[in-house]
């Protein structure tokens, strides 16, 4: 047992150490920067915010759009966000928090694909499908070239959710369900893309992982698999129950679909202008060297199933299935199946290792070595193209960066009634002809004093959403979107102050109960 522990020991702390080098890059340079930076930290902020002022989980983020605000903390996963307001906490500065998050993150995907694999390979092998998994192109893309941070985030939690699936296939008890449900949950909380992406994945991994197992213990097999899922939407219902029921009040995203879209498939283009598709397939190619080695040692058919699956699902080849799949089209990209085709590679490539090592000392030295050349081209390319090529912000700039959040939403984050184009306004309330005075405005709760006037309207500098209430001397005052989306409050003739409040629905409340419940449930199952 002692030996044991002192090899996993082993095992963890190389891992440690390969997400130690991956994060050097930033250490030096500094904070990988994309566009989608604004969006995460915008957020990451905005929860931090509302956390010191008592609130947990904030409805609505004031800052966006010039103040008029946007609704993404209602629609997108706060699962990252918790993570850095987490070492926000911790550490007391923005910038030596995102780096320490992003050195976590590295880490648990590394510490993910080892557990995943370790349920059918050898702790050696296992230890290096972590280590491969952290330097695969397509996941260090997500961090430093796309700063696509939520879905590297869910990249690292999705191997385990694969590997307690494989457990419980395996026969495993009630903590591997407390385990599926746990990772599944954090997953849901984390990126939506990837949750659906993961989700048809592991349904065919976990069939084909059913047909290799004891015929007797299947009924038991799929009932802990449904467990496991059911317990994890119950967890994580503090987000979906939102979602479900307001996503009629979306507007959809109005971006021009050459700059993102379902039909954007890898190898459709080979012209360097289509940059998106190209760079794409430069980054698949790279994976496919990745998994090369592999077919030296062919075992795991399951993983190739996964490998060649995912990678199919990202070409052309799969178009039918797009059309067909439900809400397969929500998640923008199709090169975005890389993220489990590099979980796959990593493995098989590290599952073959044994089989190098017996060919390096026999007269097949020579295709060993260029096994290992085809893993380790892999790997330089990943740091001479995502790594190397990044752009990144200094200390200085970061905090720069912090300072200018009022940009516009980026993505689908407005409420539907939101013009392309929507008004500007100095003010944070107009009226016609009649004074204003702020008394408070927070982000949820807003004060205002109005002098009495024949203008029977006033127009606030805030998005129209059907959760603003409105209240002067005790009566309800209708609001109502303007034709640009700006919220238009009917005020009475006489003078007034008027309270406007950001008002969580009751099943808002009941939603978080449940997931408080599933988590409790999943941690008594992991313990007792």
């Amino acid at each position: 047992m002692l030996e044991s522990g002192s090899k996993r020991a082993t095992a963890v702390l190389v891992i440690l150490a390969a997400a130690f080098i991956a994060i050097l890059p930033a250490v030096f340079y500094g904070i990988p920067f994309s566009r989608d930076l604004y969006h995460h930290f915008r957020l990451a902020l905005a929860f931090f915010d509302s956390a010191r002022q008592g609130d947990l989980y904030p409805g609505w983020l004031a800052q966006a759009n010039g103040s008029f605000g946007e609704v993404s903390p209602r629609f997108y996963p706060p699962g990252l966000s918790y993570l850095l307001l987490i070492c926000r906490l911790l550490l007391g500065n923005w910038y030596v928090s995102a780096l320490f998050g992003f050195f976590v993150l590295t880490f648990i995907g590394g510490v993910g694909a080892y557990f995943w694999a370790r349920s059918f390979m050898a702790r050696d092998s296992a230890m290096w499908a972590g280590v491969l998994y952290i330097f695969t192109p397509y996941h260090l893309n997500e961090l430093y070239q796309s700063s696509l941070l939520a879905e590297y985030a869910a990249a690292s939690i999705l191997p385990f959710a694969f590997g307690f699936t494989e457990r419980i296939c395996r026969g495993g008890g009630r903590r591997d369900v407390a385990g599926l449900a746990a990772s599944y949950a954090a997953l849901v909380l984390t990126h939506t893309p990837l949750t659906l992406i993961g989700s048809y994945a592991l349904l065919p991994y976990a069939l084909i992982s059913l047909m290799s197992s004891n015929p007797k213990l299947v009924h038991r097999t799929v009932a802990r698999l449904t467990a496991g899922v059911g317990l994890a939407l119950v967890a994580s219902a503090c987000f979906w129950g939102t979602v479900v029921a307001e996503l009629q009040w979306l507007r959809p995203d109005i971006e021009p679909e050459n700059v993102f879209s379902w039909r954007m498939f890898l190898f459709s283009s080979f012209d360097q202008r289509a940059n998106s598709i190209w760079y794409g397939n430069l980054l698949a190619a790279a994976t496919l060297f990745m998994a090369v080695p592999a077919l030296i040692r062919p075992h795991s058919k399951k993983l190739w199933a996964l490998f060649a699956g995912s990678l199919v699902m990202s070409t052309l080849i799969s178009y039918p299935l797009w059309q067909v799949m439900p809400l397969l089209k929500s998640v923008q990209v199709p090169w975005r199946w890389l993220a489990v085709t590099s979980m796959a590679a990593a493995i098989l490539a590290a599952e073959s290792i044994t089989r190098w090592k017996e060919m390096a000392r026999s007269a097949s030295r020579p295709l060993a070595m260029l096994a290992a050349g085809c893993v380790a081209g892999a790997v330089v390319f990943g740091i001479a193209h995502p790594v190397r090529e990044a752009h990144y912000l200094s200390r200085e700039q970061f905090e720069a960066v912090l300072q200018n959040l009022e940009l516009p939403s980026i993505g689908a984050w407005y409420p539907r009634w939101v013009a392309p184009q929507y008004l500007n306004m100095s003010q944070l309330v107009l009226a016609e002809g009649r004074s204003v005075k702020i008394n408070a405005w927070e982000t949820e709760r807003r004060q205002f004093h109005i002098s009495a006037g024949g203008v029977r309207e006033a127009r606030v500098r805030t998005f129209y959403y059907p959760l603003w209430t409105a209240v002067a001397e005790g009566k309800s005052l209708n609001i109502s979107p303007a034709p640009d989306g700006a919220m238009i409050i009917s005020i009475p003739e006489e003078e007034a102050t008027v309270d406007l409040v950001f008002q969580e629905p009751l099943r808002s409340k009941v939603s978080m109960i449940l997931s408080a419940i599933g988590f409790f449930a999943i941690a008594v199952a992991a313990v007792v």
